[in-house]
């Protein structure tokens, strides 16, 4: 049988074939592993599974903005988290006009006969017509909508928020906005209404006026135990909160809704608006601009305060809306055919869609004793959404002597004493500091994201471009196979671990492609590893008010004492791969 060497093989079949091959032949040890015998000849060596740990380097930054535009959700509150710093949120939007407003209605008319019509405005003026109908309006509110667990922060705390009414429209919906956008002069600064409200605002008297210094310490209900809020397995104890229904252990959540009344200005002016106001939502908003959500000064209680995410789409079950309540005073033909007076009721809801401008505003001020943004080694990363205080990260100087080695080894040079790493697996591992983050009463997000900086100096998602079958592809950087769900993993999901007491650890995890650590090392993307930034937030960051705080790549975490034990948690990139010597 004739012998093939290695490079023979390589030439033919390329580097995935041996990836494959060495996968299915090569012993789990970190000795050389020789094949000989009747597939490599002497003098060719593969070293299998072979695992490189190089520190990361990180420090911690403060992002400026983040955009949000097209909000799905409306942030609103204040949060002064001992930690980090203050965090404060508000947001604008204008609304639609809806379906068409038009009430059919039957009525008496001024010879006691019975008529039908449809009324194409509120507030019906024509006493010639109708001389025995008054429509009069009783309210017109303000609905933010929000769902179980949306909120962050101490629910005792109430907080003063106020609705402004904007002072002139938005403009188009293809407008980009960002977080730290300056809206001074875009409203009008006396509220149009303005209330005193706690995330937990239909909690029963008693529950909320009791025991609320030791509210951490006497979890006697799912109101006093908050942690429960955050694992749902958890949900067996008692179901004494108006949060949950009979069916909570399914998931399934209950609605709150803050009910806002605008001034009696505000109202009659809707109850006057014309047909022509009414006839679409660009000619009611030149009428109502929109309105500025945002916080004054006042507040009640001894909490750090919350942020509460409001729904605001249409498109979603639970929505934010303004809805005008009405009531009519008429005559009615009962089926004796005697007249009869009466009074019946309408409301009218203006919802907020796709094609309504809506954005968060949000400012941070960082607790500066903790996060030193001018550190280039500091021991711990602090990353939290909403243009927070953000993770940058850059691959360790040492992969740079990769470039060298990490050639293709289908050719080599001859006589070559140089090792060749086929690369099977990069991984990053990002451990919580559990000693530093409350995560029983400030839940740590799920999922953390890794981007680059775009041409345009935007973060976007990290991906890179192949040939196959002489196309181009784009595929992400990071994430590996999918799990038994279907799901990539290596993306930044969030994992626990018991540890030898029994209480749980969380990481971390990202796997980056390794064709694509070849490709960037050969610089086949026009820039070398040294030019690679990342920078690592919480999923969905524009709208996300977690937090997390993580152990950094510095030597000061090789020996961090947990419970009288030491532990290495430094950061880490994990190169997992297999080196080849030719003969």
């Amino acid at each position: 049988m004739k012998k093939y060497s290695l490079k023979e093989i390589l030439m033919s079949a390329g580097q995935l074939f041996i990836i494959g091959l060495l996968s299915l032949t090569v012993a789990c040890k970190d000795e050389p592993a020789r094949l000989t015998g009747e597939v490599l000849p002497d003098g060719e060596m593969i070293k299998g599974k072979v695992h490189d740990n190089h520190l990361l380097e990180t420090k911690n930054i403060a992002r400026t903005s983040v955009e949000t535009s097209d909000a799905t959700y409306g942030i609103i509150g204040e949060f002064n988290d001992p930690i980090f710093g203050q965090s404060k949120a508000a947001f604008l939007t204008d609304f639609s006009i809806g379906n068409q407003v038009a009430f059919s209605i039957e009525y008496i008319d001024a010879n006691n006969e019975e008529q039908d019509t449809v009324l194409y405005q509120f507030n019906n003026t024509n006493t010639t017509d109708f001389p025995n109908d008054e429509w009069k309006v009783d309210s017109l509110v303000m609905n933010m909508q929000y769902q179980f667990n949306n909120w962050y922060g101490d629910m005792e705390h109430g907080q003063n928020v106020n609705i402004y009414e904007l002072s002139s429209p938005l403009g188009p919906i293809n407008q980009v906005f960002y977080s730290d956008h300056d809206v001074t002069g875009m409203y009008f600064t006396t509220p149009i209404a303005s209330q005193v409200v706690h995330p937990n605002n239909e909690v029963p008297d008693s529950l909320k006026s009791t025991n609320w210094a030791n509210l951490w310490d006497y979890p006697d209900s799912l109101w006093n135990a908050p942690e429960y809020l955050w694992d749902n397995n958890k949900i067996k104890v008692l179901k004494d909160s108006a949060w949950l229904d009979d069916n909570f252990n399914d998931n399934k959540s209950t609605i709150k809704n803050w009910r806002f009344k605008l001034n009696d200005e505000v109202r009659d002016r809707f109850f006057n608006m014309t047909e022509s106001d009414l006839k679409s939502s660009a000619t009611f908003k030149d009428v109502f601009n929109g309105i500025y959500v945002a916080l004054d000064d006042v507040s009640i209680g001894n909490g750090n305060g919350w942020l509460t995410k409001v729904n605001l789409l249409s498109s979603s079950a639970i929505a934010s809306n303004l809805t005008i309540h009405l009531s009519r005073d008429h005559l009615y033909m009962n089926s004796d055919s005697v007249i009869n007076d009466t009074t019946s009721t309408y409301q009218y809801s203006f919802p907020i869609n796709l094609e309504n401008v809506r954005f968060n505003t949000y400012k941070h001020a960082l607790n500066t004793d903790n996060i030193d943004i001018t550190d280039e080694d500091p021991e711990r990363l602090y990353i939290q959404g909403m243009a927070g205080s953000y993770m940058e990260m850059e691959l360790p100087d040492e992969i740079l002597n990769w470039v060298d080695s990490i050639g293709n080894p289908a050719t080599p040079e001859p006589m070559s004493v140089v090792d060749y790493h086929m690369v099977a697996n990069i991984e990053f591992y990002m451990e919580v500091a559990m000693d530093s983050a409350s995560i029983a009463r400030y839940p740590i997000p799920s999922r953390l994201n890794i981007k680059w900086l775009d041409d345009k100096g935007e973060l976007t998602d990290p991906v890179y471009s192949i040939v196959v079958n002489g196309n181009k592809v784009t595929t992400p950087v990071f994430g590996g196979d999918s799990d038994s769900q279907g799901n990539r993993i290596g993306t930044g999901e969030r994992v626990g671990r018991y540890n030898d007491e029994g209480d749980i650890e969380y990481l971390y995890r990202f796997i980056m492609r390794a064709d694509y650590f070849n490709y960037v090392m050969r610089n086949e993307d026009g820039a070398g590893l040294e030019d690679k930034q990342f920078f690592v937030g919480p999923e969905s960051t524009t709208s996300n008010f977690q937090r997390v705080i993580l152990y950094s790549g510095s030597e000061t975490n090789e020996e961090v004492e947990i419970d009288g034990e030491t532990f290495d948690k430094r950061m880490k990139m994990i190169i997992k791969y297999y080196q080849y010597r030719p003969r």
